[in-house]
């Protein structure tokens, strides 16, 4: 195992994967970090310890502040785009049909204010309009960015919005573990999903450096 220490020269590190041979060969170690390596078909900076087997099957080679630069982690283009439709369906589902059932079923964390509100319904009417455009956007999520944008900046506006106004009341506090959270999570997710670049364009990026 090579290990990687601060201030010291940085060892030349290797990633990306042959199409003729696979990241983790059977001599390979079967831990568990590798087999989620090999699952989810990425390749992973670890700035502590680097099998020397990952020096043997990888094509491009990069150094860790080019890694670091990549984020330390690249998943390949198809992976990228089936995670973000699943993910985009999931949310649009639960905006189109989860809202009103939460809100009954968990009205501290779901549901603003006291008693009957009009806001109840103008909400969950935004938001099934907003689920019906992410189920459309799930066919191609690359051509509907900026929908996918819009969930992600809208959610991460409206969830700051209401932590703040929960905070104020204490009445309100239930929220904070449940649609503002939420809302977070959902920004979180689709704005990674979006923002992560593909093996193939790590490689390239490379490549042409």
């Amino acid at each position: 195992m090579a290990f990687v220490t601060a201030g010291r020269d940085l060892p030349e590190i290797v990633v990306g994967r042959r199409s003729s041979e696979p990241v983790f060969p059977d001599k390979a170690p079967k831990s568990a970090l590798s087999y989620l390596m090999r699952l989810s078909d990425c390749t992973c900076a670890i700035p502590i310890c680097i099998p020397p087997v990952l020096s043997t099957s990888c094509d491009a080679r990069l150094n860790l502040p080019e890694l670091l630069l990549a984020r330390g982690c690249t998943m390949s283009e198809a992976n990228r785009v089936l995670c973000l439709r699943i993910a985009l369906i999931v949310i649009g589902i639960i905006f189109i049909f989860g809202i009103y059932p939460l809100s009954i079923i968990w009205p501290s964390g779901w549901a603003w204010g006291q008693g009957h509100s009009h806001y109840l319904m103008m909400i969950i009417g935004i938001y099934a309009t907003l689920g019906v455009f992410l189920l459309i956007a799930s066919r191609d999520p690359d051509a509907h960015k900026s929908i996918i944008w819009f969930t992600v900046w809208s959610s991460v506006v409206h969830g700051a919005i209401m932590a703040w106004q929960a905070f104020s009341d204490a009445g309100e506090r239930g929220h904070l573990l449940a649609d503002v959270p939420a809302l977070f999570l959902i920004a979180i997710v689709l704005g990674v999903l979006l923002q992560m670049g593909s093996s193939d364009r790590v490689t390239t990026a490379t490549a042409t450096g």
